[in-house]
């Protein structure tokens, strides 16, 4: 059916969707290991195509993620603050100089790591310090050396 329009395609939608809802959840109770498989699939697809594209552009992001940077400065300089003022609230005061020494020394395997390979690899907090349901703490049994295309994807989610 040609529409002029979204909003009339997505008026037609909603009409039909109200007119045949027994029918949809009809279709959706008997078919639903079918539908949740479909969804797995197509979720493994687009994480698979999201890092190839990742690799893909990595220099293209790198240079548009600096000129970016560039031309909002004060975006940037807050977004570092924050962050920074999340590592410390979140860093408890009865960590110990051994427990700092084993944050930095986790700082510079990473650093290492990316060196060595030539990939680059960030240090996670496994639990985020800014999650939405959960916040973790800025401990060395709460950080993990991962490659960095996992930690963006990742993103500020907790993954049990």
């Amino acid at each position: 059916m040609p529409f002029k329009n979204p909003e009339e395609a997505n008026a037609w939608q909603r009409a039909w969707y109200e007119a045949n809802k027994e029918k949809k959840n009809a279709y959706y109770k008997a078919n639903i290991e079918k539908i949740k498989a479909y969804r797995e699939a197509t979720k493994v697809k687009r994480l698979a195509y999201a890092k190839a594209h990742y690799k893909a552009n990595i220099e293209k992001k790198k240079a548009y993620d600096k000129a970016y940077a560039k031309a909002n400065k004060d975006k940037e300089n807050a977004k570092a603050a924050k962050r920074r003022a999340a590592k410390l609230n979140r860093t408890p005061g009865w960590l110990t100089k051994a427990d700092l020494d084993r944050i930095v020394s986790i700082y510079i395997e990473a650093g290492r790591k990316t060196k060595m390979t030539g990939e680059q690899w960030h240090v996670d907090h496994i639990i985020p310090l800014q999650g939405e349901n959960i916040s973790g703490l800025h401990v060395p049994d709460n950080l993990q050396i991962i490659r960095a295309t996992e930690n963006i994807s990742k993103n500020n989610r907790y993954e049990i």
